[in-house]
């Protein structure tokens, strides 16, 4: 497949009024960006490098940041350091999110930051899956957060849902029951 398709499209389309964008597999420049994401509410990337004109690769933040009409966003793949959770906690649209889900999250993900948000987050769905290659003491703080999920009795929050290996599939199930319980604030 060509991994430049869509870019070679972008600059003959004058306008995209997309409710739904899906790409898979493509090199898109993020200059290219504001034009699909016009009236983008659901976006998922699959394998999608987003670059700068310079090369570099643009941070998740900076994708979501633009995409101002999007209720739901899908990484498969993108790129995350450590302060992707605290730049998005600063991106009001990020805020409003119905759902957020994240495949191949990197261990410098800001987790603490991220719990603490998630204990007071009331709009956004969250789905994160880990690589299987992070280190022990990232999986087992990876799990008591879902332990302590599990044995909530009352939510104030929206439950996440998280995935990596080595999580007991009795607890991801309980977790994934949480996650798709309809909630009452």
């Amino acid at each position: 497949m060509n991994k430049n398709v869509v870019s070679s499209i972008i600059p003959k389309v004058y306008k995209c009024a997309s409710k739904y964008l899906t790409l898979f597999n493509q090199n898109i420049f993020f200059h290219d960006l504001s034009l699909l994401f016009q009236s983008a509410e659901e976006i998922y990337f699959s394998d999608v490098c987003v670059k700068n004109d310079d090369g570099s690769n643009v941070a998740v933040e900076k994708i979501i940041e633009i995409a101002v009409k999007a209720k739901s966003f899908t990484f498969h793949g993108g790129y995350m350091a450590s302060k992707t959770m605290k730049e998005l906690l600063k991106i009001p649209n990020f805020l409003k999110l119905d759902e957020f889900c994240m495949f191949s999250i990197p261990e410098d993900f800001d987790i603490e930051t991220f719990y603490n948000y998630m204990k007071i987050n009331k709009t956004t769905e969250f789905r994160l899956y880990f690589p299987n290659q992070i280190s022990e003491a990232y999986k087992n703080r990876l799990e008591e957060i879902v332990d302590e999920i599990i044995t909530t009795k009352k939510f104030d929050y929206k439950p996440p849902l998280f995935g990596f290996h080595g999580l007991d599939n009795e607890k991801y199930e309980t977790l994934e029951k949480l996650y798709f319980l309809p909630l009452n604030f």
